[in-house]
């Protein structure tokens, strides 16, 4: 059933609205500082208000922020006394390795290995020559006399424990095919692996192997990496390549550090877009721009793009994915940035969610977005952003992450609530009452007075009772 939006002001609105500060064309602009601006690329714009600034968040948020100290001590000496247990891993670390043309090739037979036992497997399974166990596979197609009676002793040259690995990626593959047809009745065909058309493939290297000094797993610490590799692996983790760069990569599964967070007791509504990535509105008198104007660098990065699509043919590393992926690490470089200054900052970030597949897709052959802006839209990739700044906040007991909806949110007034056609214009004006901001300022803060009046999902952290919000106190402007 297609959910229709519906304009959200109303008489709450309206009153929750008037304690807020209310933003202007003439915001005073603000030095940044720290890591989100000194390190990586990007654009950040911080300003301020001089109005009397309103405090709206409830005492939970800030009590939540507050953690007690016996209470702290007490979870420390536990974690302590667990230290001895392996701890689930909820988090995977990824190494950039860089092998020598020797240590290349030896894990160019080993990729090589893996797919052909995995492709082995898969042919004698769906014939019906092998049963579908781990038994009858390893005596098939993995133990040293069934390799010696097909005549391939470069098989051997390969580790058991890689080879047994690719053979259970195949069962794995057949139980995720079996659940996904269970729950959703849709059959996935299991396919064969592909050197040619597979843009990355992966090896599981054990972790009772990776401290060892000699053998054929020796050389694996000794590869150089942008970063110190561990000195002992707790978890099996996998070594990927990736064919269109041709970059090699340690992917290392860790338990998740749980911080403290946040004590400040602030919160943030974001509001998602193109030409500014993300903008910001807090209630203590502050909106941030970040990426501000940067889908222009992106896009001139495409645009190089294009022409080296039409200059050079399909290879597997070829400058045009070296190019994209430097397009895809500056996304990801600010991704990264921006997810951890909002989870260290404020406790309560309002993220609405940004379909930008249904905003880009074609019905009836037609869409409403001309295809430069959707193709910006997809290069910023909003989705992968809210996933990671919801993994992220994991990492921070103080730091909540609460998505909600942005209908009628960019076209409302946030003084008088009337409705206006704002279209591709930057500027917000109001015809009704004469208000002008910047728009995506506007959208930002309607989020958060919808998501206080309308969506009522952050009750628990916001003044939602008539007394607390009546009472609103003015709180000192914070340093900036």
């Amino acid at each position: 059933m297609k959910i229709v939006p519906k304009p959200f002001w109303n008489e709450d609105s309206a009153r929750i609205s008037s304690t807020l500060w209310l933003p202007s064309l003439n915001l005073i602009e603000r030095e940044w500082t720290g890591e989100l601006v000194t390190e990586g690329w990007g654009t950040c714009v911080r300003s301020a208000s001089d109005q009397p600034i309103t405090d709206c968040l409830s005492a939970s948020t800030a009590e939540c922020a507050t953690v007690d100290k016996k209470e702290r001590a007490a979870k420390r000496r536990k974690r302590e006394e667990e230290q001895t247990e392996k701890q689930q891993a909820e988090k995977v670390r990824r190494f950039r390795l860089y092998p020598t043309t020797e240590q290349k090739a030896i894990l160019r037979n080993w990729f090589g290995t893996a797919r052909w036992t995995y492709n082995r497997c898969l042919d004698a399974v769906e014939k019906k020559e092998v049963a579908k166990n781990k038994k009858d596979l390893r005596a098939a197609f993995l133990n040293k006399d069934a390799i010696d009676n097909m005549g391939k002793p470069w098989v051997l040259e390969t580790p058991y424990d890689i080879r047994n690995a690719a053979m259970q990626d195949l069962l794995n593959a057949y139980d995720s095919a079996h659940a996904r047809y269970t729950n959703d009745k849709k059959v996935f065909k299991i396919k064969h692996r592909s050197r040619r058309k597979s843009r990355q493939e992966s090896i599981v290297i054990h972790h009772k192997h990776w401290s060892r000094v000699k053998g054929k797993y020796a050389f694996l610490r000794k590869m150089k990496s942008a970063e110190p590799l561990p000195h002992d692996l707790n978890y099996d983790s996998r070594l990927v390549y990736q064919r269109t760069t041709g970059h090699y990569y340690l992917c290392v599964p860790m338990p998740l550090r749980v911080l403290d967070g946040p004590s400040s007791g602030r919160l943030i509504s974001l509001d998602p877009g193109v030409r500014t990535f993300l903008t910001g509105y807090s209630p203590d008198g502050e909106a941030i721009e970040l990426g501000k104007n940067d889908i222009g660098h992106i896009y001139r990065l495409c645009h190089w793009l294009d022409e080296l699509h039409s200059k050079y043919s399909v290879k597997d590393i070829s400058p045009a994915g070296k190019l994209r992926r430097r397009i895809q690490n500056l996304v990801s470089d600010m991704h990264c940035r921006i997810a951890k200054y909002l989870c260290t900052t404020f406790n309560l970030v309002i993220l609405p969610s940004f379909p930008v597949q249904q905003m880009v897709m074609r019905k009836g052959g037609q869409r409403r977005i001309r295809s430069k802006t959707a193709r910006a839209m997809a290069t910023w990739s909003h989705y992968r952003f809210q996933q990671r700044l919801l993994d992220k906040a994991r990492e921070y007991k103080s730091c909540k992450v609460v998505l909600v909806s942005e209908e009628y949110t960019s076209k409302t007034c946030g003084r008088c609530g009337k409705r206006n056609d704002v279209g591709s214009s930057k500027k917000y004006s109001c015809k009704e009452c004469r208000f002008e901001c910047d728009r995506d300022v506007n959208g930002a803060r309607n989020i958060l007075v919808r998501c206080m009046t309308v969506d009522r999902t952050v009750d628990k952290y916001l003044h939602m009772n008539d007394d607390r919000v009546n009472g609103l106190h003015p709180v000192q402007h914070p340093a900036l």
